[in-house]
């Protein structure tokens, strides 16, 4: 029998320190909870190799292994030349966020990398909206399009879809 790989339903694209690291970590605690039960890659937490070659590892197993791809905005997001490459080859595979493959949240008020631009950015700059839009965040991430073994696309059945999205289907 092969070895069971993992699935994710995002990959995070982040800085690794300060605030952004405080962020994510109270993102994937409740995106992870009981409430949504969704999987997200965090790279310092679930990579699982040494290897030299960590972008390239990083980069096959966001196309490979992850539904979509969060990317978390503040002026720190660039200063690690992995979270560039990340950020670059994402926006590669799914420019201007096509197929909602791509969900960019803002923590900190800052400039925009020039690749993000032109995609609609998720606020988190306001605290008191959090409560709001995880619900959406969770939910984008479960209606990113899929392929079926046989390269098809799926999507989201409308029933499932209701149950997710009732103020947006009703």
């Amino acid at each position: 029998m092969g070895v069971m790989v993992e699935s994710y339903d995002a990959f995070v694209i982040h800085n690794e320190e300060g605030k952004d690291l405080e962020f994510v970590q109270e993102m994937a605690r409740i995106l992870e909870g009981p409430k949504y039960n969704l999987r997200l890659f965090l790279p310092w937490r679930d990579l699982q190799t040494t290897e030299d070659n960590e972008t390239e590892v990083l980069a096959k197993i966001m196309v490979q292994r992850c539904r979509c791809a969060v990317v978390v905005i503040s002026p720190n997001l660039l200063q690690s030349d992995v979270t560039s490459f990340l950020l670059s080859f994402v926006h590669s595979k799914y420019p201007s966020g096509r197929n909602s493959k791509l969900i960019p949240i803002l923590i900190e008020n800052c400039e925009l990398p020039t690749i993000l631009q032109s995609v609609t950015v998720c606020d988190f700059t306001k605290k008191d909206m959090r409560c709001w839009v995880w619900p959406r965040i969770a939910s984008s991430m479960r209606l990113t399009q899929t392929r079926s073994a046989s390269g098809r696309r799926q999507f989201m059945p409308c029933s499932t879809r209701k149950s997710v999205l009732p103020d947006i289907l009703h």
